[in-house]
């Protein structure tokens, strides 16, 4: 492993190895721990509390949009961080003018990624959290 200094990202190995706590500020296309598991789909599911069964059901139909497996509980104080962490680096991308991953037909930077650079986690639950 080289690491230069003008470029972070020959830092991503070596801070996702010994930061593991801060490894979601990394995008998650550079993360190389559990590549694989990624390659082939498969991610660890994230606990979700909501604050009611309504509630979880709509971050839910958000984790389905997006691919990010979610097991929601209610009936405690919501707890959304890992979530929107998880939620926001999976929709990071580098071309703000390719598609929205949200098969919205526009571009992600009109769509998407004003939510994203916003942290709107709510405007994602409000906006993709419905069945139709």
């Amino acid at each position: 492993m080289e690491l230069d200094p003008d470029e972070i990202e020959s830092f991503y190995p070596l801070a996702e190895l010994y930061m593991h706590h801060k490894r979601d500020e990394i995008p998650i296309k550079e993360q190389t721990m559990n590549k694989h598991d990624r390659k082939h789909g498969r991610h660890k599911v994230i606990l979700v509390w909501a604050a009611s069964e309504e509630r979880a059901r709509r971050i839910s139909m958000v984790g389905l949009k997006f691919g990010i497996p979610v097991e929601t509980k209610f009936g405690q104080p919501e707890e959304l961080d890992e979530f929107a962490c998880v939620l926001m680096n999976s929709l990071k991308l580098t071309d703000v003018y390719a598609p929205c991953p949200c098969d919205s037909g526009k571009k992600y930077k009109f769509c998407c990624g004003q939510r994203v650079k916003g942290k709107a986690v709510e405007a994602f639950i409000r906006d993709f959290g419905t069945s139709s």
